[in-house]
């Protein structure tokens, strides 16, 4: 079962189009009930003075990081001077992951 675990909105404006994007960061409970498996998503919503709109999504799922570390990865993202929009969302998670310390890496990604 997943649920949502925090999310949030801004908005954007960019000359004659307007962004609205909502970040949300979901945990799902494995069938055994220990490990938590996190996925941020992004959407965004453009409106133009045309009257026309535009949507797209996408999302990341995380796997064998600490709910700490998730939710940390989530307020950068969502905190971000330049807006995340979807299309960019992928590569700022890998980015971001590739940087961490393996120390926070939870031990259940070690199991063989």
């Amino acid at each position: 079962m997943s649920n949502t675990v925090k999310e949030t909105s801004r908005s954007f404006v960019d000359g004659e189009r307007e962004f609205f994007l909502t970040y949300r960061l979901s945990a799902q409970t494995t069938g055994d009930g220990r490990d938590q498996r996190h996925s941020i998503t992004a959407f965004s919503v453009e409106k133009s003075k045309a009257s026309t709109q535009k949507e797209s999504t996408c999302s990341v799922h995380i796997m064998n990081l600490s709910a700490e570390t998730s939710l940390r990865l989530f307020e950068l993202i969502a905190q971000a001077e330049s807006p995340v929009f979807p299309c960019h969302l992928a590569d700022i998670v890998r980015d971001q992951i590739h940087g961490m310390s393996f120390c926070e890496v939870t031990p259940s990604a070690a199991k063989v």
